[in-house]
C-alpha cells in the first residue's frame, strides 16, 4: 500500500450510508447496497439487524461449543 492511498480514499460517516432515490431509501455496506425501503426508519432498522447478524457470524466460535458438559 502506498502512503497516498489513505489520502485518496474517502471516509464515509454512518449517516451518509443512507440515501433516498426515486422516493425509496437505501443503505450501503462494504458488501453492497441494501434496499429499497419505504422509509429511512425502515432502512435504519434493517441496517441494525444486518450489522448484528454480520457481527454474530464473524465472532470466533468457542472451542467447547457443541460438546455436552
Amino acid at each position: 500500500m502506498r502512503q497516498t492511498d489513505d489520502a485518496v480514499r474517502p471516509h464515509f460517516r454512518s449517516s451518509s450510508r443512507f440515501y433516498q432515490q426515486d422516493g425509496t431509501w437505501f443503505y450501503t455496506t462494504r458488501e453492497g447496497e441494501h434496499g429499497p425501503f419505504s422509509t429511512r426508519e425502515d432502512a435504519e432498522a434493517d441496517a441494525r439487524l444486518y450489522a448484528g447478524l454480520h457481527n454474530h457470524l464473524e465472532r470466533p466460535k468457542r472451542k467447547d461449543a457443541g460438546t455436552a458438559g
